[in-house]
């Protein structure tokens, strides 16, 4: 895996990891009396961060191994981690997308809560698009903001235009 970048939580009475801010999740609101964040960059899969706030440091996983205080590796981190990769890459919106197309295209006949669905989905996705081509097609009355001008106004105020 190649480096990412952590945001990690500690106590901030007494300095104890606490975990990690998750991907795409901001630290607004959190109170520095209670949390305090380290930013890291690291590969996860060879480094680990170990000890405390004042003390911790990034360590070698391989070196740990035989540590008496070794890594712990929690299941449920690991678990939403790829949870969070796969909704990342494939919204739920997008996985529906996916099963939906292919059942409706193999040779198992849809069923009739099936067909209602894919139609309650189809008609709301056309009358989407007709509401947006009305928005896009009165600029004097309304102002579309598209996606992408979403996405670059989002990089663009983080500087990373």
């Amino acid at each position: 895996m190649a480096e990412q970048k952590f945001q990690l939580m500690f106590n901030a009475k007494n300095g104890t990891l606490i975990g990690a801010v998750p991907s795409g999740v901001s630290t607004f609101g959190l109170d520095p009396n209670e949390i305090k964040i380290k930013k890291l960059k690291y590969d996860p899969d060879v480094y680990a961060y170990i000890g405390s706030y004042d003390s911790g440091s990034l360590q070698k996983i391989r070196d740990l191994d035989t540590a008496p205080d070794a890594v712990a590796i929690d299941e449920e981190i690991l678990n939403k981690q790829v949870q969070d990769d796969v909704q990342h890459a494939y919204p739920i919106y997008k996985q529906l997308n996916i099963i939906i197309d292919m059942l409706n295209q193999s040779s198992v006949p849809n069923t009739q809560e099936f067909q209602e669905m894919k139609d309650f989905i189809d008609d709301l996705r056309e009358r989407n698009k007709a509401r947006k081509e009305t928005f896009k097609s009165n600029p004097k009355s309304y102002k579309f903001i598209s996606k992408e001008d979403i996405h670059k106004s989002r990089l663009r105020r983080l500087g990373l235009d």
